[in-house]
């Protein structure tokens, strides 16, 4: 798929594109490329997220729960990823970034016992993958947490889901989530590309969050 830009797009995208990248205080060369990507804080916990790429905190005081960042640019390359948070296990990551791949990162928590019963929580991290873009608005869905099933329904359709297994829920303008007859979320696409519903443990029942394809949204073109 291939787009033509105008004069004026290119050099708004190129603005943003730089004004991007300064937040980060990354120095990047006019010639060289970038990568992007998105994280989603999928932690069940009230307390807020610390993520850092390269030893550089994203936000000082952390992503809230349920929070999306929008698209981060950074070199391409493998880049370090951290996650910290509250008395949590750390969890890093390399994230291999490219000009044609835009990953959405998911920081969620599993919970683990030790033989004396004592609880441990640990952070995960996990890179997903957006699909190639297409010129309609698609859907699809990931469970981050660590029930091993859950029976969740999309604009009326049960789907079965397992932990990090995502899926596809094919072309819509938006998507209600409902578990067990209680809504979960609605989501609505304003313009095409790939969107991903991300779902995970929030208390005793389901959170939901929307992330979308970066590169797509932002630049027209993969």
């Amino acid at each position: 798929m291939s787009v033509t830009f105008n004069a004026i797009g290119i050099a708004r995208f190129a603005t943003s594109l730089i004004i991007v990248l300064a937040t980060h205080g990354e120095v990047i060369a006019q010639d060289q490329k970038a990568g992007f990507f998105s994280v989603v804080n999928a932690v069940n916990l009230p307390t807020s997220t610390l993520v850092s790429v390269d030893g550089k905190p994203l936000r000082p005081d952390g992503l809230k729960p349920g929070k999306v960042t929008g698209g981060l640019g950074f070199a391409t390359g493998a880049h370090r990823v951290d996650a910290t948070n509250s008395n949590c296990k750390p969890s890093s990551v390399s994230l291999e970034l490219s000009p044609s791949a835009s990953p959405i990162l998911i920081s969620y928590m599993v919970e683990t016992k030790t033989q004396a019963g004592e609880v441990v929580r640990e952070l995960r991290l996990f890179p997903a993958q957006n699909a190639a873009a297409t010129t309609t608005k698609s859907f699809f869905a990931l469970y981050a947490g660590q029930t091993p099933s859950r029976t969740v329904s999309f604009n009326g359709h049960a789907f079965t889901l397992q932990p990090l297994q995502k899926i596809s829920l094919g072309t819509a303008s938006s998507v209600s989530v409902v578990e067990n007859g209680q809504p979960v979320g609605n989501f609505a696409a304003d313009t095409a590309g790939n969107y991903l519903v991300v779902l995970f443990d929030k208390g005793s029942g389901l959170g939901a969050v929307m992330a979308d394809d970066i590169i797509f949204k932002r630049a027209g073109v993969r």
